[in-house]
């Protein structure tokens, strides 16, 4: 077994979808819950959950007491381990990207990567001007049945 990294988004993600943390956007909770998920298989196949402890500071107390179990380590993030995650952060995405644009146009996922682009640049449309905002209002999603 190992000893598994969980950033501090997932964990806020999954905070809110337990209910300890006010969930703001009602059409990100499935987001919230796939964040859970991940934090649950660290839990089940790791032999301990680290988190660096460098959320915000008046946060910083809750979190351990809610968190407070054998499975979890919290650990001060120095600005040299900063530095190291912030290279692999980095060259993590540009590998992501170039697999993206690749299986885009070729491959056994190409036709996935295709519907993904085009609601990606949809949702960018819709942020742009009004008409995703009518299609939705039509189809009868809105505030209030999201």
């Amino acid at each position: 077994m190992a000893d598994l990294l969980i950033d501090n988004a997932t964990i806020s993600s999954s905070l809110r979808a337990l209910g300890y943390l006010p969930i703001a956007k009602k059409e990100l909770l499935d987001v919230d819950q796939a964040a859970l998920e991940r934090l649950t298989e660290a839990m089940l196949l790791g032999d301990s959950v680290t988190i660096p402890d460098n959320y915000q500071e008046q946060f910083r107390d809750e979190r351990k007491r809610i968190l407070h179990h054998d499975c979890f380590r919290h650990v001060p993030v120095t600005d040299d381990i900063k530095v190291h995650l912030e290279k692999i952060s980095t060259e993590t995405c540009k590998l992501w990207r170039d697999a993206y644009q690749e299986g885009a146009s070729k491959g056994s996922l190409a036709r996935y990567f295709e519907l993904a682009d085009s609601y990606f640049k949809n949702v960018w449309r819709g942020t742009q001007d009004s008409a995703s905002y009518l299609v939705t209002g039509y189809l009868g999603v809105g505030k209030e049945n999201p």
